[in-house]
This record gives structure tokens, C-alpha cells and sequence, in this order.
């Protein structure tokens, strides 16, 4: 799978959906979509896809280590990992897609401070549809995004999750 979308993306038109597949194996996917300050977009994920970090299956929301199993030899390297903060965005859950405006279509142009949640992960409850954000960009750029993981281990990540993206 491609860690960019097709190069004949542009400019969103108003109220004109694009949906686009993020690759659990791409440190960085590259939208190609520029987002302007001060304009709404509406972010949707479907939660009832899946993708995989290793063997931990999960949604665009990701997962926190207490989420697994006191079985799972995972629960507890992930919990270390937290603890020395291993994670891409420390905020976030484990495999949560996040955001990143970046000033132009190089990865090296995106700064950990440009970093955001896609979605309002925290208190889903008992929610198994879709999950939406409306959100303003604070800064002119080009949407990238990726599953938060160690930066060393998007080798062991499998599957994709589709986003849809609206200028509203």
C-alpha cells in the first residue's frame, strides 16, 4: 500500500467528501490535501474498521495497554513504553490515527507540535459507528497522518483505516 494518496489531489471543494485509506505501515501517510486556518473540516472514521498493531487488533481509536488482557505480554511492554513516553504522540492512545499539518509535502517539514487527534477518542462508551470531528487548522499546511506507534516498529502493523474529510 501507498504512504501517499493519489497525486492528482487537490484543494477540497465545499461540502465535497474525499475519502482516503491510511496504512498502518506508513510512519508517514501523506494526504496531498492542503488545509487552510480558519476553515472547518469534518473528519469521519468508521469504528467498525480495523487495523493491526502486531497482534493487537483495534479502530481509528486505538488502545490503551489496560484495555488487553493481564494475559497478554504486551499489556505490560506497552505499559513500560508509556512509562518512557515510546510513543509517537504521548498523549494518545496506542495506534490512535493522529493528525499532522506540515508545511509543505515532505514529512521532514511536519514538527511533533503540529501534531493533533483526529477524533475525541476519550469516553467513546459504548460506541460502535462512526466517529466525527469538525476542526479548524490553526496553520496553513498539508494534512499527513499516522498510527501512533513507536517509530521503530511500523514494520509489525497490518490493515487500514479509511478517512473521509469534508470542508464544511
Amino acid at each position: 500500500m501507498s504512504c501517499q494518496n493519489s497525486p492528482n489531489m487537490s484543494s477540497l471543494l465545499k461540502n465535497e467528501p474525499m475519502t482516503f485509506t491510511i496504512s498502518s505501515s506508513c510512519q508517514w501517510y501523506n494526504t496531498r490535501i492542503p488545509l487552510f486556518a480558519g476553515q472547518k473540516y469534518l473528519f469521519t472514521a468508521d469504528l467498525k474498521q480495523n487495523w493491526n498493531d502486531s497482534n493487537i487488533k483495534t479502530n481509528a481509536c486505538g488502545y490503551k495497554p489496560s484495555d488487553l488482557s493481564y494475559f497478554n505480554p504486551s499489556r505490560y511492554a506497552l505499559q513500560a513504553a508509556d512509562f518512557f513516553k515510546a510513543k509517537r504522540y504521548p498523549g494518545a492512545n496506542w495506534f490512535e490515527i493522529i493528525g499532522s499539518i506540515c508545511g509543505n509535502s515532505d514529512p521532514k517539514s511536519c514538527q511533533k507540535e503540529d501534531y493533533f487527534r483526529m477524533f475525541n477518542c476519550d469516553n467513546l462508551g459504548q460506541n460502535i459507528g462512526k466517529i466525527t470531528r469538525v476542526f479548524v487548522p490553526p496553520k496553513n499546511g498539508i494534512l499527513f497522518c499516522f498510527a501512533n506507534d513507536n517509530s521503530y516498529f511500523y514494520f509489525n502493523n497490518s490493515g487500514s483505516i479509511d478517512i473521509t474529510i469534508q470542508k464544511i
